[in-house]
C-alpha cells in the first residue's frame, strides 16, 4: 500500500517515545578560520543536566537560514555522539562551505529524551491570553486604520523575532497598496525539507476591533512562536500572519502563488479563524443551510447537545481527512475537556461555500491538506463584523483550550526535539571561486603527489602569486608567476608530510585554489 508523505509524518508524530527532560544547551559557540581560509573551526561548550552524552550535528545554510543541510559527515572532531563539557571543536575544510551567497553554520545538540508538551502547554495561562488578545484587539483595517494595521504587523514581527524565528515579509500588490504576509519560520534540524504551517489573518473589517475576528487567532500565533523558542523541531514550522483576508483571501492567495520557496514542501496547514467565542446557552449555535444533508452525524451530535455553541469546529476537505483525524487525537490527548466537532467537506469545498471563507481554502485549491479551526463565526458569534466584537465578549477559558490544542498539533507535526541550536555566520574570508566560470584556472598534477607537483595555468592574463599551504595554514611554498599563461611551475614536495594541502593562486582581489594530496 502506498504511504503518503503526510501519512508517514503523522505516524512518526504519533509514535514519539522516551522520557521528558531538560534540554541540552550549547554555549560559547564561535567560528574561526585558518589563513587563507583552508579550514573552518567551530568551537563550543555543551551541557545537559540529565545526560553525559549528547548528539551534535553541524549544518550549513546558503539561503539565509531558510533551510539547512547536515555536513557532519565531512567534519572531524566533536561531532556526532559527544560527551558534555567545554572546549569542544569541529574542523571542516572551507571548500565544503564555499558558496556564491553568504553562508551560515548551525550547531544542533539533542538528546534521546522527549519534549514534555504537556508541561509546555501548562505554561499558557488565561491571564496572559487575555492580555495579548486585548493588546491586539484594535481597529486595524488595511485602509481605514492603516496606522494600527502597521502597528499590529510590527507587534507580530517583534514576537517572531524575540522567539528566534527567521522572518520574511512576503509582499504583494493590492489595489494600489502593498500587502504584507508575515512569515516566521523555524528551520527543522532534521533537514527533511517538509514544512507544517500554523496561520491566521491579522487584518479586520472596518468599524470593529476584531477581537474574535481574528485577534483571538493571532494570539495563538504569538504564543506558539514563544513555545517554539524553547525546543527544536525535525520538520520546518512556519507561522504565518496573512494580510487582506477580509478582502477575499488576498494575502494567502498571493502566498501560495509566489510566497512558497522553491523546493519547500508544505505537508499540512492549520488555519485559525475566530477561536474565542463560546456559549453554553441552548440554541446558541446555528448551522449553515444544507448542513444536515452533508453532515447528518455532526448535526445530530450538535442537536443532542442542545445546539450549544460550546465546541470548536475542525473542518477539512477530502484531501485533509487524515490530518483532521490526527488533530482530533492531539486535542483529545492534550486538552481532553475541549469539545471538538469534526467534518470533511467533499472535494475542494465548493459544495459548501460557507466552509471556504478563510485562508485554508487557498491551500485546498492547491491540493495541500489544510484544516479550518473555528468557533463558527457568524453562525455562533452575534458580534461578527460589528463594533461589539470586543475582548469582553470572548470566552477566555475556551479560547485558551483551543490555543493549547492547536499548538500541541503543530509541535507534534513539526516533530518536537529536546534540543538546542546556535547559528554562526561564516566569515567572509571563506569565499566561493567558481573555476568553471572564471577566465583563469589552474591545474596541479599528479594527484596524489609524492615527489613534486607541476602547476599549469589557463586563461590567466595577469601575474600571479602562487602559494602552497599546509592544512593548518602554514605557508610552505611561494613564487611570483609573471606570465602564467605560458608558465609551468614545479613545486618539490618530497620533504613535506603526507597530508592534504591547499594550493592558492592570487591576482589582486581574485584568488583560485586547488586541493592537493601528498602521500608516500
Amino acid at each position: 500500500m502506498k504511504t503518503s508523505l503526510l501519512t508517514a509524518v503523522l505516524l512518526c508524530a504519533l509514535a514519539v517515545v522516551g522520557s521528558a527532560s531538560v534540554r541540552p544547551t550549547i554555549t560559547n559557540a564561535r567560528i574561526t578560520t585558518s589563513f587563507p581560509a583552508i579550514s573552518v573551526m567551530v568551537s563550543y561548550d555543551v551541557s545537559d543536566p540529565d545526560d553525559s552524552e549528547v548528539t551534535v550535528d553541524l549544518q550549513v545554510s546558503t539561503d539565509g537560514g531558510y533551510t539547512f543541510r547536515s555536513i557532519s559527515e565531512l567534519a572531524v572532531g566533536d561531532v556526532g555522539k559527544v560527551s558534555v563539557g567545554t572546549d569542544k571543536q569541529i574542523t571542516i575544510e572551507s571548500a565544503t562551505l564555499f558558496t556564491k551567497d553568504p553562508a551560515r553554520v548551525r550547531l544542533v545538540v539533542r538528546d534521546e529524551h522527549e519534549v514534555d508538551i504537556h508541561q509546555l502547554l501548562a505554561t499558557i495561562e488565561e491571564g496572559a491570553v487575555r492580555s495579548i488578545v486585548a493588546e491586539l484587539s484594535i481597529p486595524r483595517n488595511t485602509l481605514v486604520d492603516a496606522g494600527n494595521h502597521t502597528n499590529i504587523r510590527n507587534r507580530i514581527r517583534s514576537a517572531f523575532d524575540q522567539a528566534g524565528l527567521s522572518i520574511h515579509n512576503h509582499e504583494y500588490p493590492y489595489q494600489g497598496t502593498t500587502g504584507v504576509n508575515i512569515v516566521g519560520r523555524k528551520a527543522g534540524v532534521g533537514s527533511t525539507g517538509i514544512t507544517f504551517v500554523l496561520d491566521a489573518h491579522y487584518d479586520a473589517v472596518p468599524g470593529t476591533s476584531g477581537a474574535d475576528d481574528n485577534a483571538s487567532s493571532v494570539t495563538a500565533l504569538l504564543i506558539a512562536a514563544d513555545l517554539l523558542s524553547q525546543l527544536e523541531v525535525d520538520n520546518n514550522v512556519s507561522i504565518i500572519a496573512f494580510d487582506h483576508e477580509e478582502d477575499g483571501l488576498i494575502g494567502s492567495s498571493a502566498y501560495v502563488n509566489t510566497g512558497i520557496a522553491a523546493g519547500d514542501t508544505i505537508a499540512a496547514v492549520i488555519n485559525l479563524e475566530m477561536i474565542g467565542y463560546a456559549s453554553e446557552k441552548v440554541n446558541s449555535q446555528q448551522l449553515p443551510f444544507g448542513f444536515g444533508f452533508l453532515f447528518p452525524e455532526q448535526q445530530a451530535e450538535i442537536e443532542a447537545n442542545g445546539n450549544r455553541g460550546n465546541f470548536i469546529a475542525n473542518i477539512g476537505n477530502t484531501n485533509s481527512a487524515e490530518l483532521g483525524v490526527v488533530f482530533d487525537q492531539f486535542a483529545q490527548s492534550y486538552v481532553p475537556d475541549l469539545k471538538v466537532v469534526s467534518l470533511n467537506v467533499p472535494g475542494d469545498g465548493s459544495i459548501a461555500p460557507d466552509f471556504r471563507r478563510s485562508d485554508h481554502a487557498t491551500f485546498w485549491d492547491e491540493n495541500i491538506p489544510a484544516l479550518l479551526i473555528t468557533d463558527g463565526g457568524n453562525f455562533r458569534n452575534p458580534n461578527y463584523h460589528l463594533p461589539t466584537d470586543v475582548v469582553d465578549s470572548l470566552n477566555i477559558p475556551f479560547m485558551t483550550k483551543v490555543i493549547k490544542a492547536s499548538i500541541a498539533a503543530i509541535l507534534e507535526l513539526g516533530g518536537a526535539v529536546n534540543g538546542h541550536s546556535v547559528e554562526l555566520e561564516v566569515p567572509t574570508s571563506v569565499q566561493y571561486h567558481d573555476h568553471e566560470n572564471d577566465d583563469c584556472s589552474l591545474r596541479a598534477v599528479p594527484v596524489p603527489a609524492a615527489e613534486f607537483i607541476t602547476v599549469s595555468f589557463q586563461g590567466c592574463s595577469r601575474s600571479l602569486v602562487l602559494r602552497l599551504f599546509s592544512i593548518d595554514g602554514v605557508k610552505v611554498f611561494e613564487k611570483i608567476v609573471a606570465d602564467p599563461e605560458s608558465a609551468q611551475v614545479t613545486i618539490p614536495v618530497s620533504a613535506l608530510a603526507s597530508n592534504r594541502y591547499m594550493l592558492v593562486a592570487s591576482s589582486g582581489e581574485q584568488s583560485y585554489s586547488v586541493d592537493v594530496l601528498i602521500t608516500r
